[in-house]
């Protein structure tokens, strides 16, 4: 009888530190989930404050979009100006040189049209240069909305991974 109430001891014993060693896992599990719904919760912050960024960085492309647009229609006046231009140079030079082959006389009138033809090209070269500013303006827009592009893409894709991870904790508590 001694015997059985000591292995009866040995066994209560035994299954008290069972049972000590459970309420263990059950405090570590317990923090291992805290931490992880922390990190959750950092996670989700982050991804709250990247679609800010993105919504940021969408609305600039947007304005840049618009200025290259405009950009693009000043492009096409000034081209238009500069072939209207260039089709009254043609003309005035024409009747520069019938003038100069009917009538000797009027080289005084030869030599103003020569004038008025001086400012009209250094017209064009002003056009022509404000039209390669616009140009070089319009490829620096192209690149910034390049380099938009792809930081957004970065974005996106850091969102994503984020997302995953969320996933992946989001079922890793679902199994605990």
């Amino acid at each position: 009888m001694r015997e059985d109430k000591g292995k009866d001891q040995d066994e209560i014993n035994r299954l008290r530190d069972a049972v000590a060693m459970k309420e263990r896992e059950c405090q570590d599990n317990d923090a291992r989930i805290k931490s992880i719904d922390y990190d959750l919760y950092k996670a989700q912050e982050r991804a709250n404050e990247l679609s800010k960024l993105a919504d940021a960085k969408e609305f600039e492309m947007r304005r840049t979009h618009e200025a290259l647009e405009q950009a693009s229609g000043e492009h096409s006046r000034t081209k238009d100006d500069h072939s209207r231009l260039m089709v009254e140079a043609q003309a005035l030079q024409r009747n520069l040189d019938g003038q100069l082959a009917n009538k000797s006389d009027l080289q005084r009138q030869a030599e103003n049209e020569d004038a008025k033809n001086r400012d009209a090209q250094a017209q064009l070269y002003e056009r022509e240069t404000r039209q390669r500013q616009v140009e070089d303006q319009l490829n620096v827009s192209r690149k910034e909305q390049d380099n938009i592009r792809f930081s957004n893409n970065n974005l996106l894709d850091r969102n994503q991974d984020i997302k995953s991870e969320i996933d992946a904790l989001n079922s890793h508590c679902n199994v605990l």
